[in-house]
C-alpha cells in the first residue's frame, strides 16, 4: 500500500521509521507481460491523459525529457542519493528505480528516483512515475503498474508518430524516441496490432492533430516532422 508521508520530515526521518512508511514497488515491466488486461475504456482514458500531459507541458519534440517534465509539473524529482546513504539504501530496497510519494495536505506527489541507472531506463522510469501522479495512483497494485507502463510507453513513443517515422530498426527507434531497444521492440509489436485496428480507433486520441506539431530532434531521412493526420 502507498501511504501518505509528512513532507516536512522527509529529510530528517530516521531510517527505521522511513522503512516502515515506504510502499512496495516493483521495477517498471513491459506492459504486455502483465497478467491482466486494460479495458478499452480505461485504455482510452490513459491515452487522453497522455494528450493532456502533452498540452500541459507544451510538448513539441521527441525524444521527450521526462526529468524536465517532472520538474515542470512540480514533482521534484529528488535522486535517492540526495537523501543520504542510509535512506538511499532503504529507498533502493523498496524500489531499485523510483517511488512516487503522496504527502498529507499536498496536491502533488514527490518522485524519488535512482539517477545512477542508464539514461534511457531512467527516462522510462521517470515517465512511469509521472503516470502514477497523473493517473492518481495512491496504492501499489498490478493494475496501477500496468497502467503506468502503458502511459509511459504511449507518451514516449506514440504509435501514430512511430508509424509516420517509418522506422523499423529497434536501435533507430531507441535513438529517435529515447527509449531502450527492448521497449522499441515492444512498440513495434504494438504498432503491428495498432495498424490492424479500424481507422476510427487508431485516430481517436490524436484527432485534434496534436502530434502534427511534433518535431524529431534528430532528422529522419531529412524529414523533421510527420505528415499531418494519423490515419
Amino acid at each position: 500500500m502507498m501511504e501518505d508521508l509528512d513532507a516536512s520530515n522527509l529529510f530528517t526521518m530516521a531510517p527505521a521509521a522511513l522503512e516502515g512508511a515506504l510502499p512496495e514497488r516493483v521495477s517498471p515491466a513491459d506492459p504486455d507481460e502483465a497478467r491482466i488486461r486494460l479495458s478499452s475504456t480505461r485504455y482510452a482514458q490513459i491515452e487522453i491523459a497522455v494528450l493532456e500531459l502533452y498540452r500541459d507541458v507544451d510538448a513539441r519534440f521527441v525524444p521527450l525529457e521526462p526529468l524536465s517534465i517532472a520538474q515542470e509539473l512540480g514533482y521534484g524529482p529528488i535522486p535517492y542519493r540526495a537523501l543520504g546513504a542510509k535512506i538511499s539504501r532503504l529507498l533502493h530496497a523498496a524500489s531499485p528505480d523510483a517511488l512516487t510519494c503522496w504527502f498529507w495536505g499536498e496536491e502533488r506527489p514527490l518522485i524519488l528516483f535512482d539517477d545512477r541507472k542508464p539514461r534511457r531506463r531512467c527516462a522510462f522510469t521517470m515517465m512511469h512515475e509521472i503516470a502514477h501522479a497523473r493517473l492518481g495512483h495512491r496504492e501499489h497494485s498490478e493494475l496501477a503498474e500496468m497502467e503506468a507502463n502503458k502511459f509511459a510507453a504511449e507518451a514516449l513513443c506514440p504509435l501514430p508518430l512511430l508509424s509516420r517515422s517509418g522506422l523499423v530498426a529497434p536501435e533507430k527507434i531507441s535513438e529517435h524516441f529515447g527509449v531502450s531497444e527492448e521497449c522499441a521492440r515492444h512498440r513495434l509489436d504494438a504498432l503491428a496490432k495498432w495498424n490492424a485496428l479500424p481507422g476510427s480507433r487508431r485516430n481517436r486520441l490524436f484527432a485534434e492533430g496534436v502530434l502534427g506539431r511534433f518535431r524529431f530532434k534528430i532528422p529522419i531521412q531529412g524529414i523533421l516532422f510527420p505528415a499531418k493526420g494519423c490515419g
